[in-house]
């Protein structure tokens, strides 16, 4: 990213050359700025920071200079609200669920368009008839990997499920341990394949107290749309359409563009992040976001 004296001054210009009463919206990706992009006043500035850490950093900066009321920021709620975690910082507006990916797979509409698109009904029908509603085993089997999630920051482990790859991400992967005809979950194989991206050969194993709390972790009842990463999800749903659900070689990263796609207006009208966003902008008569 910029150094965020950079943005700072952008954004200090644009306070001046503004158009009538857009606002400036910093997020974390360029894939965020293309999902609200559709949704906003297309005065809408928008500016991808890359990252969580960025936006709150830059959101920091200006909190205290008055002139900057119009910019705000949207970032992925993450583990806040499953830790109780407020952020006291101005004009700053967090996902509905874990992120912005869980935001997008709890729309009803979204998902069936996304199902009808790329599965077989007869095969839904099948595998529903001996296993679980499909929708909530694939949160169930994201929630797995959640779980070690979760435990890597509380324990500041610094573990890794993703790494830096040609402009993109490559995740761990996910079929080393959810078997793509059946969907089912083998634990210690996620341990080591997660391990090994880490580049922490047996950390598990030599760190067996880790178990026992990965243990305490599992038993508790969270939401699992605030838990569960919606990265996971999407890419073990692309496992599921490979052979489980259909015939489609289809990445994670392309769902996600797909969820995008497929999310409307009134979707986003049923969340608390678009309430909060209107009464936001009810209190700002020199303010139009959407």
């Amino acid at each position: 990213m910029r150094d965020h004296i950079d943005y700072y001054d952008t954004l200090k210009m644009l306070g001046n050359a503004r158009k009538n009463n857009s606002v400036a919206v910093i997020v974390e990706s360029k894939s965020d700025e293309k999902f609200f992009k559709s949704f906003f006043d297309k005065d809408t500035i928008f500016f991808s920071v890359h990252g969580y850490s960025n936006v709150i950093e830059v959101l920091k900066k200006i909190e205290n200079d008055d002139s900057l009321k119009f910019v705000i920021g949207i970032i992925d709620a993450d583990f806040n609200r499953i830790i109780n975690k407020t952020l006291d910082i101005r004009h700053t507006f967090m996902t509905d669920g874990h992120d912005l990916e869980m935001m997008k797979y709890k729309s009803e509409q979204a998902w069936k368009k996304i199902i009808n698109h790329h599965t077989e009904e007869n095969r839904i029908k099948f595998f529903e008839s001996k296993n679980k509603v499909i929708r909530d085993l694939l949160l169930e089997l994201s929630r797995e990997v959640a779980n070690i999630r979760f435990l890597s920051f509380e324990k500041n482990l610094s573990l890794k499920f993703k790494t830096l790859k040609d402009k993109g991400y490559d995740f761990i992967d996910y079929s080393k341990f959810i078997d793509e005809k059946t969907l089912s979950f083998n634990f210690e194989k996620m341990l080591e394949t997660i391990e090994n991206k880490s580049q922490k050969q047996n950390f598990f194993k030599s760190n067996p107290e880790l178990k026992k709390e990965l243990s305490n972790i599992r038993k508790n009842n969270y939401d699992l749309y605030e838990f569960c990463n919606g990265h996971d999800l999407m890419n073990i749903l692309s496992i599921a359409l490979k052979k489980v659900l259909g015939n489609k070689n289809i990445s994670g990263q392309e769902l996600e563009k797909d969820f995008t796609l497929a999310y409307e207006l009134n979707d986003l009208e049923k969340t608390k992040l678009y309430e909060s966003l209107k009464d936001w902008e009810s209190k700002n008569s020199n303010i139009k976001l959407f």
